[in-house]
């Protein structure tokens, strides 16, 4: 695939980062179904529940307990998934399509950086998703069965992957090169959110379990400030640099700054949070109070330096801003409810690749590269390449992915189920025996 320059290449460790990778069953935390109550144990013992007095008559049948209601799929969480899977595929444009290569000077580069810090909300989004959806999680056997559709779809996609290179590329490796890149998650090359969220993943029950032992809101905003300043913080102070040199990155520096690796768990504690308390904010509040942080972070970014764009403090995935803007957006969709069951149905189907969309378009980002980004390059042919490649690409991958989906649904079914019927063996033995008793 066509390459930048050196600092683009630095650029798109951090540029590209995959949707989350949750099961279409996770129920928002804070809210689970309610269980059925059980009756009062009627003996000796419970006074209470012995009746006071014995009737002749036949007893009236009683009705049967209503079911617990299913709770019904939160739309504005797909739509907000949706968003996040198309900033995906925005932001690699920004890369591919030569943003970094104009002036920091030209106005209309300062509207399309706003874009551009905008599509950087994907993986945060991911990550508010993952803590709002995922909140009840507990480290059971279940639950860490339940990570296999993760690694299924990294595999199939990195052997599609693979052939893409081979055939259409013509990259030729060894084949201890290739098994090495998919045991790495290198494979299709955007591979280090996966490798990221496996051990978010792991971790999720024992995070839930320290969010569920602060008993007051104060405590959980207390524990996010703490996140935010020893990770999020400290990354993005020490892109504050003190001497201005394109050649000479001497920052701020920042301690304790050693915990910087931590950075997605701010995120998914807020998902933890508006899980919890819903918080209801007008959106007409909402929108320009994001307009303005976006404002805030081209501008930081334009006078933190005057040698491009990425070698400023330009707020990736994990800087303490992106904190403040994907809540923000979070907030502003997630709430939204849509009664159309068709509409419905549509968000549910495409917001389920995430996943497989994320990891797929590496294959039509490598295409458009090759095909339709060549000649010269200024920021209107940039937007106007951008609206002609993005949608359609989008649309493509999307199609594309629904096979893939469910070949790897299928594929995790399959060992899923013997697992969860092992793990469920101790319980059914258990019922069993009562039972027999």
């Amino acid at each position: 695939m066509a390459s930048g320059s050196k600092k683009n290449n630095h650029t798109a460790a951090a540029e590209i980062q995959p949707p989350e990778l949750l099961t279409e069953t996770a129920e928002p935390a804070q809210e689970p179904i309610p269980e059925e109550a059980e009756p009062a144990a009627q003996s000796a013992d419970n006074p209470a529940a012995v009746p006071e007095a014995v009737s002749e008559e036949p007893a009236a049948p009683q009705p049967k307990a209503a079911a617990p209601a299913k709770r019904e799929r939160d739309s504005g969480i797909d739509l907000v998934k949706i968003c996040a899977m198309y900033f995906v595929l925005s932001l690699h444009f920004c890369l591919y399509g030569g943003f970094y290569g104009f002036a920091m000077a030209e106005k209309s580069v300062a509207v399309i950086s706003g874009f551009r810090m905008l599509s950087y909300e994907c993986v945060p989004l991911f990550l508010i998703i993952s803590g709002f959806l995922m909140g009840n999680a507990k480290p059971t056997a279940k639950h860490y069965i339940k990570i296999t559709p993760i690694v299924v779809n990294s595999m199939i996609i990195a052997a599609i992957t693979i052939a893409f290179k081979i055939l259409v590329l013509q990259e030729h490796w060894e084949f201890y090169v290739w098994a090495e890149s998919v045991y790495h998650l290198q494979q299709p090359g955007y591979g280090w959110y996966v490798n990221m969220f496996i051990p978010l993943y792991l971790m999720m029950p024992f995070i839930n379990a320290a969010y569920r032992g602060m008993q007051t809101k104060k405590a959980k905003i207390g524990a996010l400030i703490v996140l935010i300043f020893v990770a999020n913080l400290a990354i993005s102070v020490n892109r504050f640099r003190i001497i201005q040199h394109p050649e000479e990155k001497v920052a701020i520096g920042f301690t304790p700054n050693y915990f910087g690796s931590i950075w997605p768990f701010a995120y998914y504690w807020t998902g933890l949070m508006i899980a919890e308390y819903r918080p209801r904010i007008k959106k007409w509040i909402l929108l320009p109070v994001l307009v303005l942080l976006l404002t805030g972070e081209v501008l930081l970014d334009r006078f933190t330096t005057d040698f491009g764009w990425d070698q400023g403090v330009n707020f990736t995935n994990e800087d303490f801003l992106n904190i403040f803007v994907a809540g923000t957006f979070f907030l502003l969709l997630y709430d939204i409810k849509i009664r159309n069951k068709i509409v419905r149905g549509i968000l549910k189907a495409v917001a389920s690749l995430s996943m497989t969309v994320y990891l797929l378009s590496y294959i039509g980002d490598c295409i458009y590269v090759r095909h339709f980004l060549e000649g010269e390059n200024t920021p209107a042919i940039f937007v106007q390449r951008y609206f002609k490649i993005i949608p359609l690409h989008f649309l493509l991958t999307v199609l594309a992915s629904f096979p893939v989906f469910y070949l790897g649904k299928l594929i995790s079914w399959l060992i899923m189920k013997p697992l969860l019927w092992l793990t469920s063996l101790p319980e059914r033995r258990k019922q069993k025996s009562a039972a027999a008793s």
